[in-house]
């Protein structure tokens, strides 16, 4: 289990004892933390490539960071690779996540209320990423997405809104 705090830059990683619920306390033991302050002085969204070798984080920097992981899901051997500004587009961004092929790269923008998609011709590098391709605007359902991800299959899309609604 991974979350981000934006006030630290961390990125922590929680294990689960057994099938209970995650709000049972008792069964979560804490694992590990990694900084990105390095890299951005705030941490808004946080996702992996599908096989966990990669961790991406997105900022108040505008900017995607890609981690390169030794050992899949393992924050412990991040190691900075590059980034891609979204600064054009997204000047407040607080989510980002992929397609399940790692083609295109998508970013929730907190100030204009929007998702951004972009093209990656290699899957998962964000170096390859092309302009934005096209925008969407979830202005009639949320005020400030605060992230997003897809279902496996990529038919679902489900925004976080600062009102505390999950938008689907």
């Amino acid at each position: 289990f991974f979350f981000n705090d934006t006030a630290t830059t961390e990125i922590y990683t929680l294990s689960l004892h057994d099938a209970l619920p995650i709000s049972t306390i008792n069964n979560l033991t804490y694992n590990q933390n990694f900084s990105v302050t390095v890299q951005s002085s705030s941490l808004e969204g946080m996702v992996f490539n599908g096989n966990g070798t990669k961790m991406y984080v997105i900022g108040n920097s505008n900017n995607v960071y890609e981690y390169n992981l030794s050992s899949a899901y393992d924050i412990s051997t991040s190691v900075y690779n590059q980034n891609f500004s979204v600064a054009n587009q997204a000047t407040s961004p607080h989510g980002i996540d992929f397609n399940g092929d790692g083609t295109k790269m998508y970013v929730a923008n907190y100030l204009d209320n929007s998702i951004y998609e972009y093209n990656l011709s290699s899957p998962y590098d964000v170096s390859t990423s092309i302009y934005y391709i096209q925008v969407f605007s979830v202005a009639n359902q949320s005020v400030y997405p605060l992230g997003l991800r897809f279902n496996n299959n990529g038919t679902k899309m489900y925004i976080p809104g600062d009102g505390g609604s999950i938008y689907e």
